[in-house]
């Protein structure tokens, strides 16, 4: 939706880009990332919103790129971005972007221990050259057994400890029947819904 002097506006400005593969991708886009990167525009890897999975968004964002770089007559196609440039984005870009760079984005020693723990043990990703690869290919949220926020675990061993899950997925799901109903008796047009057992 820019064309080339408005990227470079956008570039001599030192604009940050939140790209939004998944929701890109949905609507049939592949944003001009490699020119907006060439003019010097920071990228930050967003989820939009809904239940996004990160690994999907990199994945997403990763050969979307490739693709438009090709398009664009790239030297050698599928060479940029590779994974850890995607990671980067995800992590360190999207640290800058809110301005929290010195505080999060990476390990260091001064920040907080912000991380996951991915099991890598799984059918879909092994064997591995490249863990990384495998992950940004072929990984998904599934994977992740731990999380851990300024070094205290929120999940471990994929079990929440600071909140009773069971309870609010049962709230939610109460929330969502109630809701569906007020929008089914007030719409003229039934939403098709499949009655669950029980």
């Amino acid at each position: 939706y820019v064309d080339d002097a408005e990227i470079r506006l956008l570039g001599d400005s030192g604009t940050i880009i939140s790209h939004q593969a998944n929701m890109a991708a949905n609507r049939g886009v592949a944003p001009p990332i490699p020119a907006l990167r060439a003019a010097g525009c920071p990228v930050a890897l967003g989820t939009d919103n809904n239940t996004n999975d990160v690994f999907l968004v990199m994945r997403i964002a990763l050969l979307t790129e490739r693709i438009r770089r090709n398009r664009d007559g790239d030297q050698i196609p599928g060479l940029k971005p590779q994974p850890e440039d995607v990671l980067a984005d995800c992590t360190l870009g999207g640290a800058r972007a809110v301005g929290e760079e010195e505080r999060i984005g990476t390990l260091e020693v001064g920040k907080k221990a912000d991380l996951i723990v991915v099991d890598t043990l799984r059918p879909h990703l092994v064997p591995a050259g490249r863990i990384l690869s495998a992950l940004i290919h072929c990984g998904h949220a599934g994977d992740i057994e731990s999380t851990m926020v300024d070094g205290r675990f929120l999940m471990r061993d994929r079990r929440i400890l600071t909140m009773d899950e069971g309870a609010i997925l049962r709230e939610a799901e109460a929330v969502g029947r109630r809701i569906w109903s007020r929008v089914e008796e007030a719409s003229p047009v039934q939403v098709p819904r499949l009655e669950r057992p029980g």
